[in-house]
């Protein structure tokens, strides 16, 4: 046993020469880590605070954007309201009167259909009063 003892500390003897290397290296990368270690303690907080001003600067766009769209809504209903006042005063019965009025025109006193010799049917759409009409053989 005091053999093994003796070869296993023989090595430890041989490598006392280089351990001044290891401990320069040691300290050498134990600066590396700790700026490392302040790079990352300021730059993800930087980073994070970077990031919550951009979502809050896009928010606020994206506000300012909703309002100029609510208003021009609002303005386009009320174009179309316009516009729909017009149409329905402009379709009434008395104005449409009058300018058939001025152009001479009168109600016919009898209506003639032609009917095309030769011409087909028109055969009736597939409603429900067209169908209830073929059950009744209605013509």
């Amino acid at each position: 046993m005091s053999m093994t003892a003796r070869a296993y500390a023989q090595p430890a003897e041989k490598s006392a020469a280089p351990a001044p290397r290891r401990r320069a290296r040691r300290s050498a990368n134990r600066a590396v880590p700790s700026t490392l270690r302040m790079g990352v303690l300021v730059g993800v907080p930087l980073a994070l605070i970077i990031a919550y001003v951009g979502l809050t600067a896009q928010l606020a766009a994206q506000t300012y954007r909703l309002s100029t769209d609510r208003a021009q809504e609002a303005k386009l209903m009320l174009t179309n309201n316009e516009l729909r006042a017009q149409v329905g005063q402009l379709e009434s019965l008395g104005r449409l009167e009058a300018a058939a009025a001025k152009l001479h025109m009168t109600v016919p006193r009898s209506v003639s259909v032609l009917m095309m010799p030769g011409a087909p049917k028109p055969e009736p759409q597939n409603t429900a009063l067209a169908f209830v009409a073929r059950l009744l053989h209605v013509r």
